[in-house]
């Protein structure tokens, strides 16, 4: 589980791989299988996935067999890590995705000044090939260093520094649609562990700032 939180910080196609290879292992694995694929919601969803990769094959359809390829990877590793992991596991791959984080942003750093100067709308990339999907990458560990500090799983410096690093990197990809996310995840975390004050603090200070 490790390994896929680590694998995710990779180049989107080095990531699939990556991933897809750590699902394979689950799949084949016996005791691991059993965790991953159990219950008739998972059957009929692995065949739908299977008969879904076979059409795109013959059709020639390399988007649609990458797709299927990703929806195998997620549901195996989301089924496995539901099967597996409890709360101590589950805030140490929140660390590891937030310290993870934190090389990629300074990467960011290092790519937005390098290629910045020649072009000073450049939308940074680091080294995902695609300002949107580092974008994406870094809002998830925003998320994640939200969570530890509002449960108390990390120390608030660390959190804040991570989150303060990330968003800096999320703001020279360029991407809109990022600061949405990141704006309705917090939401959701917020209503979810009923921080309704520090919710209504985010909502008049996001107000504003579109204002």
């Amino acid at each position: 589980i490790l390994l896929t939180a680590i694998a995710s910080f990779l180049p989107f196609y080095i990531s699939l791989l990556s991933l897809a290879i750590i699902s394979v292992y689950i799949f084949v694995n016996n005791a691991r299988r059993k965790a991953s694929t159990g219950g008739i919601a998972n059957i009929i969803a692995y065949a739908f996935i299977a008969l879904s990769a076979f059409t795109a094959f013959v059709y020639d359809n390399w988007l649609g067999i990458w797709v299927s390829l990703w929806l195998f990877c997620a549901l195996t590793l989301l089924n496995f890590s539901a099967a597996v992991v409890d709360k101590d596991f589950f805030i140490k791959i929140l660390r590891t995705i937030t310290s993870m984080s934190i090389m990629v942003s300074f990467g960011a750093y290092a790519d937005k000044l390098i290629n910045g100067l020649e072009d000073p709308v450049y939308r940074t990339q680091g080294y995902c090939m695609n300002a949107n999907y580092l974008a994406e990458i870094l809002f998830l560990s925003v998320l994640a260093a939200a969570y530890l500090q509002i449960t108390k799983s990390a120390k608030p410096f660390y959190c804040y520094a991570v989150a303060f690093i990330d968003c800096i990197a999320i703001y020279f990809t360029g991407s809109m649609f990022a600061w949405v996310s990141v704006f309705i995840g917090l939401s959701l975390l917020l209503i979810l562990t009923r921080h309704h004050v520090l919710m209504s603090m985010m909502f008049m200070v996001t107000a504003s700032a579109i204002l």
